[in-house]
């Protein structure tokens, strides 16, 4: 995740994170389909910056990544869900992508393609709120773009350690140095460094989206707290409200059923035996009550 200047380029990462080998094999299709989409936004991103040097300044991320004040202003409410498809540079992308692929597959095979994709989602709107919560109080972020789909792929990370706590990662400092750790460990230390990291440089200091780092993070922990209760609540609620609507629908065709037989059934036999010019006002008034009622 990071934040666009128009004088230089951030990129947000770190190290380089690998699994220890013994993973299932393959790639699941919802985290195929992330890097495709992820890839192709990529390269639509580097061709429209062959216009930038023209206008002077990022027009592509300014209009699909997070720019809150343009949210807010210009009512572009796409860029909380577009910013996470953009990149600031190769790394960005290879190191998030690589992330997804590492945690996003053991994920999505023990929740199914739909709700990993919707969680992954979800966290990278997680990430885009708390990053607009901060703009309110601080300008610089307000105005400039955040790129980057590290708050979706840290909410995946955390899911990852809450799911396998006990499985062993190896983490490469400075792309040289192996140290293995639990999952837990390293999510936890993820998370601290973040905190850190807020807490000792000023909001947007190094162009790196902490905030939006944070709130991935925090997504991912209380989705897995408290999402099945969540979802087991939500699904108790839409089917009362789905028996509400079949009691209501049964109710009516009751209601309709019992208007046809005592009020229109009797004034079609009248029809049958003395034909339409022996209808009151009342009883035409009835009839086209039944005909809008059929509609």
């Amino acid at each position: 995740m990071q934040y666009r200047y128009t004088q230089s380029t951030y990129y947000g990462g770190g190290n380089y994170y690998g699994p220890s080998f013994g993973y299932h094999a393959g790639i699941t299709s919802g985290v195929r389909s992330l890097l495709i989409a992820n890839i192709a936004v990529f390269i639509i991103q580097q061709l429209a910056r062959i216009l930038e040097p023209y206008l002077g300044f990022y027009w592509f991320d300014m209009l699909f990544g997070l720019v809150p004040s343009s949210v807010v202003r210009y009512g572009f409410v796409w860029q909380p869900f577009t910013y996470m498809f953009l990149h600031g540079g190769v790394l960005h992308l290879l190191f998030n992508m690589l992330v997804v692929w590492m945690f996003g597959c053991d994920v999505e095979r023990h929740w199914g393609t739909r709700r990993f994709l919707k969680f992954y989602i979800l966290s990278g709107l997680a990430a885009a709120a708390c990053t607009m919560v901060v703009a309110i109080f601080v300008r610089g972020i307000s105005i400039h773009p955040t790129i980057g789909a590290s708050g979706a792929v840290l909410g995946v990370l955390v899911a990852y350690a809450m799911l396998f706590p006990d499985n062993r990662i190896t983490l490469l400092l400075a792309f040289i140095i192996p140290v293995t750790m639990k999952a837990r460990t390293l999510a936890i230390g993820l998370t601290c460094i973040t905190v850190l990291y807020i807490l000792s440089t000023p909001p947007g200091g190094g162009g790196v989206a902490h905030f939006a780092h944070l709130g991935g993070l925090a997504f991912g922990y209380f989705y897995m707290k408290f999402g099945d209760r969540f979802e087991m609540t939500l699904r108790r609620w839409r089917g009362r409200r789905a028996e509400r609507r079949l009691r209501a629908r049964s109710e009516r065709k009751e209601a309709y059923d019992r208007f046809m037989r005592e009020e229109v059934d009797p004034i079609l036999d009248k029809i049958t035996r003395q034909g339409t010019e022996s209808l009151t006002a009342r009883e035409r008034s009835i009839l086209r009550r039944a005909q809008k009622m059929r509609r």
